[in-house]
């Protein structure tokens, strides 16, 4: 540690103004003195026997003095339990992550999305409920390994404006049984640059009852942007605690959507 840091750490220390004094002029009168002087000793005394509970506080990083001479063992175990005690207190997630695990995390992802042998089945997508219990884990477990598989196949965290550029359009606009084409199928590679959506992927369709696609219902004749728009839009609503009706009649849709927006909120819950 550079003393630039210490001095760092001491202006950072959101101290008293009358400690700050304090340091002030034990830092003056130091600074009238040779190192080694008579002076400069009565200073550290001055300092080290001061009255000021500021001083005694400690600081918000971990700084500890090592015995460089105590047994590896034991160096190692405080050094680890010392980690674990700040990794806590700022509740830093466990971000180290097993590339033994990386099987069941792209398996999370798989089931939730409706992948398999590389293509997109629309017909396949499942509930995090049904990929929890086929995975044999609890729900939140399930949840935690389709998101991890989410990063490892897109490159990004996990979330709603991420989702629907990534899996939204195209899993909705299939909803009714609406046709992607092949190469919008295969699974995504890992990519840290986001790739717009085609505008066929976004094409309109009808169900065997004659119902519109959902991107159709929602966005009819716009461009790939507009549904994504359209579907944060939805996401938000559904946030401020609207119910499905209400979404229906706030962004003026028919009942035909209603379908798409009760899986969309069940998407949303992952």
């Amino acid at each position: 540690m550079s003393l630039r840091l210490v001095a760092r750490l001491l202006l950072a220390a959101n101290l008293a103004p009358e400690t700050l004094r304090l340091l002030s002029e034990h830092f003056s009168r130091a600074a009238s003195s040779d190192v080694d002087s008579d002076d400069r000793y009565e200073t550290l005394f001055s300092l080290s026997s001061a009255e000021c509970p500021d001083l005694d506080l400690l600081a918000n990083i971990p700084l500890y003095l090592l015995n460089p001479a105590a047994p590896a063992e034991e160096f190692n175990s405080d050094l680890k339990k010392l980690r674990d005690q700040w990794r806590e207190h700022l509740k830093l997630p466990n971000s180290r992550v097993s590339e033994k695990k990386y099987g069941d995390y792209l398996r999370a992802w798989d089931l939730r999305e409706g992948w398999s042998e590389g293509k997109y089945h629309r017909d396949a997508v499942r509930s995090m409920k049904v990929v929890a219990k086929e995975l044999g884990q609890s729900k939140t477990s399930a949840r935690n390994w389709y998101r991890s598989g989410f990063k490892l196949v897109t490159g990004h965290e996990f979330s709603v404006e991420n989702w629907v550029e990534v899996m939204g359009v195209t899993q909705l606009s299939e909803l009714f049984g609406e046709t992607v084409p092949a190469a919008s199928k295969r699974r995504a590679l890992r990519s840290n640059a986001r790739r717009p959506v085609d505008d066929t992927t976004v094409s309109g369709g009808r169900n065997q009852q004659g119902n519109p696609g959902v991107v159709e219902e929602l966005s009819a004749h716009r461009a790939a942007e507009d549904a994504q728009q359209m579907l944060l839009r939805i996401s938000n609503l559904m946030a401020e605690g609207c119910s499905d009706k209400e979404i229906l009649e706030d962004l003026g849709l028919k009942e035909t959507a209603l379908p798409a927006i009760r899986e969309f909120r069940e998407i949303l819950e992952t």
